[in-house]
């Protein structure tokens, strides 16, 4: 009698826990896919947060060229084409 009970208690269970199980297994999946998802987004995000720093120096830099009280336009230009030259070569080394 108690293998009987026992084994009609099994089955349901088991059939209640294989959900469950096929469940866990898919939501596993996802949070691995949201760590991946937010690891690019956390890469993305440094790589923005440096060309504005770097944006930020430029326009700084011209800035201050072009309010220098000795500021001519060949001076400025030449910082201009400088600083085109400069991200010309770093977009080749890092594409």
């Amino acid at each position: 009698m108690k293998a009987d009970t026992a084994g009609a208690l099994t089955d349901p269970a088991l059939a209640l826990v294989q959900p469950l199980r096929t469940r866990l297994t898919e939501l596993e999946n996802e949070a691995l896919a949201v760590r991946e998802e937010l690891a690019t987004s956390q890469r993305e995000l440094q790589e923005l947060r440096a060309t504005v720093w770097d944006l930020t120096r430029t326009l700084d830099r011209w800035r201050e060229a072009i309010l220098a009280p000795d500021a001519t336009m060949r001076q400025i230009q030449a910082l201009v084409a400088g600083e085109e030259r400069r991200v010309r070569n770093q977009r080749r080394r890092n594409p």
